[in-house]
């Protein structure tokens, strides 16, 4: 059986979206799969590990800009090298399903590797943690309020959370940071890691974010077709991520228009279940 190294120097949220590829590659039970990590993200993907696929593990963090020793020094002699990055080809650095398909189907007939995974628009593949997570609702109804940056793009919205308090009253809001000032409806998630963050947006009834990293761990089959929506963040001037057919995401500017959304996709949402 053949061995693979795959491998990414970049961010850790970044390699999020290389989650569904890396599933098809374990499945195919083709290979013997070797998956480096950083110190601190292993986590990310403990769940794709199995009698065909483990993880090697750098003895360093990663820093924000990515690996800080090159992945590749921990790559076994007996294993060919995959580099999964979308910043390989300058055709892929939007990070879409499309993306992740091309750079390992090139990846692996510039190494005469007789496989190639399959990109249907119609069929793209969600980035779900497997495990345990967190069962039952939560104690009040929720919006995900993702405020991190990643630091790639600039995104200047600033979050009126007094605002958002007034206009949804009947509902909390989930910080991925602490919130600006105390109040019983601004819970302080920013001690979570990203999967249970993940996990955290599964059970909200909307999703807010800033960047398309960190927000990106929403990206779940739970959350598929949840209203979401990006603030700040200028889909024209940086790529749009993970498209898909109905995908319900919408781009705001300002707080205004971000009220608006919610206010209407969770009028939607109640209308739907009443009927």
């Amino acid at each position: 059986m053949s061995k693979l190294f795959l491998f990414d120097n970049g961010p850790s949220a970044m390699r999020l979206f290389q989650r569904p590829a890396l599933r098809e590659l374990v499945r195919a039970r083709r290979w013997q799969l070797a998956i480096a990590c950083c110190a601190d993200d292993a986590y990310l993907f403990e769940d794709l590990t199995g009698p065909n696929a483990r993880l090697l593990v750098s003895d360093l963090p990663c820093a924000p800009s990515g690996a800080v020793v090159d992945l590749r020094a921990w790559q076994p002699p007996d294993h060919q090298a995959i580099d999964l990055s979308l910043e390989t080809y300058e055709d892929t650095r939007s990070p879409q399903w499309k993306s992740v398909v091309t750079v390992l189907n090139r990846q692996l007939a510039a190494r005469a590797i007789d496989f190639r995974l399959a990109h249907d628009e119609a069929e793209v593949p969600m980035l779900d943690f497997a495990g345990a997570p967190p069962t039952g609702p939560l104690p009040r109804p929720s919006i995900y309020l993702d405020t991190v940056r990643h630091r790639d793009v600039h995104c200047h919205f600033v979050v009126d959370h007094e605002h958002l308090l007034a206009a949804l009253p009947e509902f909390d809001f989930r910080c991925t940071e602490p919130p600006p000032f105390p109040d019983p409806r601004l819970v302080d998630d920013s001690h979570l890691d990203l999967r249970q963050r993940s996990w955290l947006s599964e059970r909200c009834a909307a999703l807010i974010g800033m960047t398309r990293t960190p927000f990106n761990a929403t990206l779940t089959t739970a959350n598929r077709w949840k209203p979401k929506v990006v603030c700040g963040y200028d889909p024209v001037s940086y790529p749009s991520f993970w498209d898909y057919q109905g995908n319900p995401l919408e781009y705001v500017e300002t707080m205004d228009q971000l009220v608006q959304f919610l206010l209407a996709a969770l009028w939607r949402q109640t209308c739907s279940a009443r009927a």
